[in-house]
């Protein structure tokens, strides 16, 4: 059934018969609704009375029985235990304390000692049975206890006390039929023998010489070994058996004496003020400390081990002459290169290279090379090869193939992919190999992974992924000079020279040169791409793309395009694009485009930004007798006496002028008309339809 709204009389617009609007009250003042199935509201339903003669429902339920009656009985779920009731006037229940409930008749809460009846009237009648007795005396506090000292007795009956004989008091008479137990004092009150002590005293009393019985005189000790005087002090000589002499008091220590030996008995120095001559040889078993100089015709080793000069700073060997190794060889001392760099060299220092393993020296405050790994490199030339050098290769000149080195901390990846983070990229190059690191465990060349890009600050991708396992802590990253490669000129494919690469000339090849040929001062300097060549002082300077060819000074000098080529000076100096080719001075200077061809004999600049072009000046201006006609299949240039193509005029916007611009013998068209640039100006001749 549809909703509609009622018919009502709009007493505000001349009652007109309208439908009531949304949101409008019906006033039904003094009429009601009658015959009315079902009322639905959304809000409030208010009435004075409301007369149900049906079910009257409550969300499902129904209300009649308990609106209708009132009688509890009518309940349904009513509680029937009066446990099920809130106890909200505090009714007693089991288990309340006595002390909850009211005294209000009298009951004890206190008793008095007083008022407790047939008490016991003796101790033990209370259970205790440690009383003092009648005997012991009247009260537990002062009776007399069985054992007790006799100190605590009252003394009663003139016993002797022990202040008394200490004050003198108590006069004994002692004849010589028995001991005499006690102590003994000379005229002067001095202690002689102190007989509370066990004890003689000898300080200050001995007036005599002190001799044992002659009988016995290699018996008796002056002290032990286990209990022992302290200090003995003597004004005369000490003299003993001739074997054996003890108890002799140092400084630090106490010197002893056994046979021919001298030893302390704490193992402290013995210290000679004055000089000391020895009549013969002098043997030390241990170490010589010397703190001045050692005076000596010859020093010799006639033991089996190795002698050490050792010295925490500078050992300095002096000879007027020369100094000789009459025998045997002279190792030097080895040192990686990251320790070689970690001391503080001075020209002069000679070591071992175990990282590139090669005799260096100091020459002019850098490490120099003394010979080459093999007979099969050469290096020449201070640093020359310094790092390290492939096989057959050859550098000549001051730090030419010298290599680089970059460390990084591992921070993931290089397993699964050949994306690798590091914590900091600074100093790693492109063409960089990985050396001497956990998962990266190739020696030769050939097989280390190379770095192909530094992405970011920490993240680099390398050729192939770790060899053995997951990389971890410190990542040594190096530049060397690849097999079959040559280096000549200072710093000469200075930091990773490819295999088979030639640098030839001053900083030629200087930053990763690829298997690229770089001849010429600066030429192929920085990432010169595999298969490239640059001839001529800074060409193919900066970015030589793969197989690309600059020949001149300047030809392709930064950024040349893969398999372009550049011949003349300046020719595709700057972005030359990829397969391009510009001949000529300044030919394709700048932004040369992609496939593009520009020939150029003139003297300035000759540049294009369009794909595809041939570009070619200058052309001589000159009537001829054949035409240059274009193959576009073939891609031939031919000339001929006629035309065989349709010649197409341009719709370029037709003149309105004898003066609008445009070249001579420039053709266009319109519907009305055929245009003709001529030497004095645009022609036209009308055009009509075909009949």
């Amino acid at each position: 059934m549809a909703n509609r709204y009622p018919l009502v009389i709009d007493t505000s617009d001349q009652n007109q018969i309208k439908e009531i609007p949304n949101g409008d009250d019906l006033l039904l003042t003094g009429n009601s609704i009658s015959g009315a199935v079902n009322i639905t509201a959304s809000g409030t339903v208010s009435s004075a009375n409301v007369n149900i003669t049906g079910d009257l429902t409550y969300r499902g339920t129904v209300l009649n029985s308990i609106a209708s009656s009132g009688a509890y009985s009518d309940l349904t779920g009513a509680p029937t235990l009066l446990s099920q009731f809130a106890n909200d006037v505090n009714f007693r229940s089991s288990g309340d304390n006595i002390s909850v409930f009211t005294n209000d008749i009298g009951y004890l809460t206190t008793v008095a000692f007083g008022q407790l009846t047939s008490k016991p009237t003796t101790l033990s009648g209370y259970g205790i049975t440690d009383a003092a007795n009648s005997v012991q005396g009247g009260l537990a506090t002062t009776a007399l206890q069985p054992g007790a000292n006799v100190s605590t007795l009252l003394n009663d009956s003139g016993f002797v006390t022990l202040s008394d004989l200490q004050n003198g008091l108590v006069t004994v008479d002692v004849n010589n039929s028995g001991d005499l137990v006690g102590s003994v004092f000379a005229d002067d009150s001095t202690v002689m023998i102190d007989g509370l002590l066990g004890a003689v005293n000898l300080d200050g009393t001995i007036r005599g010489n002190v001799v044992p019985n002659a009988n016995q005189h290699n018996t008796w000790d002056l002290g032990s070994n286990a209990v022992r005087f302290k200090n003995a002090y003597f004004a005369g000589a000490i003299y003993g058996d001739g074997s054996n002499l003890t108890g002799v008091a140092g400084s630090t220590g106490t010197v002893t004496f056994a046979g021919s030996t001298i030893d302390t008995n704490d193992s402290s120095g013995i210290t000679f003020t004055p000089a000391v001559t020895m009549n013969s040889d002098l043997v030390v078993e241990n170490d010589i400390r010397c703190s001045n100089v050692v005076y000596a015709e010859s020093f010799q080793s006639s033991g089996t081990g190795s002698p050490t000069l050792t010295s925490n700073s500078t050992i300095t060997l002096s000879a007027v002459d020369r100094i000789n190794i009459a025998r045997g060889p002279i190792n030097q001392a080895s040192f990686t290169t990251a320790e070689r760099d970690a001391t503080s060299p001075i020209n002069g220092d000679m070591i071992y290279n175990t990282t590139t393993n090669r005799f260096q020296g100091r020459v002019n405050g850098v490490w120099d090379n003394f010979l080459p790994t093999s007979e099969n490199e050469v290096a020449i030339g201070s640093s020359a090869g310094l790092t390290t050098q492939g096989i057959e290769s050859i550098a000549i000149g001051k730090s030419a193939a010298a290599g680089a080195t970059a460390t990084a901390t591992y921070v993931s990846g290089g397993v699964a992919s050949t994306t690798m983070v590091v914590d900091d990229t600074t100093g790693i190059i492109e063409g960089m190999r990985i050396t001497d690191s956990t998962g990266f465990t190739y020696t030769l060349l050939e097989q280390q992974q190379r770095v192909v890009s530094v992405d970011n600050a920490t993240t680099l991708t390398i050729s192939a992924v770790a060899n053995a396992g997951t990389p971890s802590g410190t990542i040594t990253f190096s530049a060397a000079q690849d097999f079959y490669a040559v280096a000549i000129g200072s710093s000469a494919g200075l930091t990773s020279q490819g295999p088979g690469a030639v640098a030839i000339g001053y900083l030629a090849g200087r930053v990763n040169q690829e298997a690229g040929i770089a001849i010429g001062s600066r030429a192929g300097e920085v990432q010169q791409d595999g298969g490239a060549v640059a001839l001529g002082v800074d060409a193919g300077r900066n970015n030589q793309g793969t197989h690309g060819v600059a020949i001149g000074k300047f030809a392709g000098g930064d950024d040349q395009g893969m398999e372009a080529i550049a011949i003349g000076y300046f020719a595709g100096d700057t972005s030359q694009g990829v397969d391009s080719i510009a001949i000529g001075k300044e030919a394709g200077k700048t932004n040369q485009a992609a496939r593009s061809i520009i020939l150029n004999a003139t003297d300035s600049p000759l540049n294009t930004t369009q794909t595809d072009s041939l570009i070619i000046k200058p052309i001589r201006n000159l009537a001829g007798t054949t035409h240059l006609q274009y193959d576009a299949t073939s891609g031939e240039i031919t000339h001929s006496d006629t035309i065989s193509a349709t010649i197409v005029a341009t719709t370029a916007t037709p003149p309105t002028a004898n003066a609008d611009p445009g070249d001579t013998g420039e053709i266009r068209y319109d519907d009305n008309y055929l245009y003709i640039k001529t030497a004095s100006g645009w022609k036209r001749t009308a055009l009509s339809g075909i009949v």
